[in-house]
C-alpha cells in the first residue's frame, strides 16, 4: 500500500519527488508536528513487509572560514616556530587560527535531525514483540534519501508504522510505502499412514481461508466435532481407521470387515474415488471430452456395438458414460477398473498397447492408443477392437477369477504367460489365432461386422486390410 499524504501538508514543489504526488509530510516538533502519517494493519505469520519513505531536511548555514575571524585586509601568517610568537597585547594569530578551525569543524559535525521511520509488531494478543526505527543520515541534507526496512513476520497479529521528527528542524517525508507479500506456501499438512493429521508439524497462513480438501484430496468434515473424511460412498474416521458405512463391495472381501479401510494396509493401497471406466492422456486423468476428437468418436462407436457395450458394461458403474452411451447399472466386474489412454509417440509404430495392473483391492485393465500411428475414427476403432478382443479377452476372465479368490500364485502365472506372449513377436500367438479365425476370437469378427454399420465402412475396410496385412507380415518375420 502507499499512504497518501493529507492535503493540509506542505505543497512546495521542490520538497516532493517527481512522480510522487503533490503533497509531502512536513514535520517539526516545535510547530506541533512531531508525528506524521501512521497506519496499523493486520499481518500473518510468514508475511514479508517492505517499508520505505523518502526524506530530506534543509541546512542553509554556510561554513565559517578562518579568514572571517580576522580584521578586514589582514592576513593570517602561519609561523614555522610557535615558540617564537610573543604576546603583543592583542589576539594571538595562532589563537585566531585555532578558533577558526574549531568552528569550522563544529559546523561540519553538526548532527542531522532526530527524525525517522518507525515500526512496531504485535502478536494476536497485542503483545509487542519487535520494534525499530530507521534514522535519517547526512545523506538527507538538502536532498532526498530513501529510508527502507524489510521485515519477516514471525507471529500473526498487527503492525504499526509511523513517521516522526523529534527536533525543531524542518523535515519533509514523501512516498511512504508499505508492501506486504504472503509466503509461497500457505498451507502444509502432515499425516500418519492412516490419514490422521500430525498436529504441530503443519503450517497455516492466516491470510486465506483454510483448505479442507486434504488427505487424497477428500474434504475434511469437522462440523460439530464430526472429524471424518468424505469419500462419497463412505465417511472415513482416521482416528480409528474405520468407515462409518459398510463397503458397497463388501461381498467381494469376505475375509475383511465391511468397515475396513484399505484392506488394513494404507502403505500399499489407496482408495481413489471415481468411476470404473476412466480416461487418461499420458499419466494425467482427464475427462472424455479432453481426448483426441477422432478417438472420442471411436470410443463412442465401440460402445454402440453390441459386443463393445457388453465388454465395457462389465466394468461400468451405474451412470458411467462414454459419449452418448450411458450404462444404467453396475457391471459384474465393477470393483475392477477399465482405463483408456492416449499418447503421442512417433518412435513407437504400434497403434495401441494393453496391460494390467494388479493390487490387492482390484485389477486395472488399460488400453493405450498412439495418436501418431492413426488418423481417423475408423483406425482408432480398429485398434480398440484389436486390443480388447484379440488380446484382453483372452486372459481377462481368468485373471479376475484368480484375483477374486485371492489366488496370487495363479495371478502371477497368468501375468508371466502374458509377458511371454508379448515378447513373442508382439503377441504373435494371438494374432495367428485371429487370422485363422479360431473360436476364441469370435468377438473380434462380430465387432468388425457391427462397427462397419456405425462408422464409414469404406474407410474401415481400408484400415482392416492394412491391419491384417501387418499381422501376416509379423507372422512371417518371427
Amino acid at each position: 500500500m502507499e499512504l497518501q499524504i493529507p492535503p493540509s501538508h506542505h505543497r512546495k514543489s521542490i520538497l516532493h519527488l517527481e512522480g510522487g504526488g503533490s503533497e509531502v509530510a512536513w514535520l517539526n516538533a516545535a510547530r506541533g508536528r512531531e508525528l506524521g502519517p501512521s497506519t496499523s494493519f493486520e499481518v500473518y505469520d510468514g508475511d514479508s513487509l517492505d517499508l520505505s519513505v523518502h526524506a530530506k531536511y534543509e541546512r542553509k548555514t554556510k561554513r565559517a572560514r578562518a579568514s572571517s575571524l580576522l580584521p578586514s585586509g589582514s592576513s593570517l601568517p602561519i609561523p614555522s616556530d610557535y615558540g617564537s610568537m610573543a604576546l603583543t597585547g592583542g589576539i594571538s594569530p595562532l589563537l585566531l587560527y585555532n578558533l577558526a578551525e574549531i568552528l569550522a569543524s563544529d559546523l561540519k559535525s553538526e548532527p542531522e535531525p532526530e527524525a525517522y521511520m518507525g515500526y512496531a509488531l504485535y502478536d494476536a494478543d497485542s503483545n509487542l514483540y519487535e520494534k525499530g526505527k530507521i534514522l535519517l543520515s547526512k545523506r538527507s541534507e538538502n536532498k532526498h534519501e530513501e529510508l527502507r526496512e524489510k521485515l519477516y513476520i514471525q507471529k500473526s497479529g498487527h503492525a504499526e508504522t509511523f513517521l516522526v521528527n523529534e527536533t525543531n528542524e524542518d523535515v519533509w517525508f514523501d512516498n511512504f510505502r508499505i508492501e506486504s507479500t504472503p509466503p509461497l506456501i500457505v498451507q502444509e499438512t502432515h499425516y500418519d499412514p492412516w490419514g490422521l493429521e500430525l498436529t504441530g508439524l503443519g503450517y497455516q497462513y492466516g491470510g486465506i481461508k483454510v483448505n479442507k480438501y486434504l488427505n487424497q484430496g477428500k474434504e475434511w468434515l469437522d462440523d460439530h466435532g464430526l472429524n471424518i473424511f468424505d469419500f462419497h460412498a463412505r465417511g472415513y474416521d482416521p482416528a480409528i481407521a474405520r468407515t462409518l458405512q459398510m463397503d458397497p463391495h463388501a461381498e467381494n472381501y469376505f475375509s475383511l470387515s465391511p468397515f475396513n479401510w484399505l484392506a488394513n494396509n494404507p502403505i500399499l493401497f489407496t482408495d481413489p474415488d471415481g468411476k470404473d471406466i476412466t480416461f487418461y492422456i499420458g499419466k494425467d486423468k482427464v475427462k472424455f471430452g479432453d481426448l483426441n476428437q477422432d478417438y472420442q468418436k471411436a470410443l463412442e462407436a465401440f460402445a454402440k456395438t453390441d459386443v463393445g457395450k457388453q465388454f465395457l458394461a462389465q466394468f461400468a458403474n451405474k451412470g458411467d458414460k462414454i459419449g452418448s452411451v450411458e450404462f444404467k447399472e453396475a457391471g459384474k466386474n465393477s470393483k475392477h477398473e477399465m482405463q483408456f489412454g492416449q499418447k503421442t509417440d512417433k518412435s513407437d509404430g504400434r497403434p495401441g498397447t494393453n496391460g494390467t495392473e494388479i493390487s490387492r483391492e482390484k485389477l486395472t485393465f488399460y488400453t493405450i492408443v498412439n495418436t501418431s500411428a492413426q488418423d481417423s475414427p475408423e483406425s482408432y476403432a480398429l485398434t480398440l477392437g484389436h486390443e480388447s478382443f484379440i488380446h484382453q479377452e483372452q486372459f481377462q476372465d481368468r485373471m479376475i477369477a484368480a484375483h477374486d479368490k485371492s489366488d496370487w500364485r495363479t495371478l502371477n502365472d497368468i501375468r508371466h504367460d502374458r509377458g511371454q506372449i508379448s515378447r513373442d513377436g508382439y503377441g504373435r500367438t494371438e494374432h495367428n489365432g485371429y487370422l485363422k479365425r479360431e473360436p476364441s476370437f469370435k468377438k473380434m469378427y462380430q465387432f468388425i461386422d457391427q462397427i462397419r454399420r456405425i462408422l464409414n465402412p469404406t474407410e474401415f475396410n481400408s484400415n482392416l486390410l492394412k491391419h491384417d496385412k501387418l499381422l501376416k507380415s509379423l507372422e512371417n518375420n518371427y
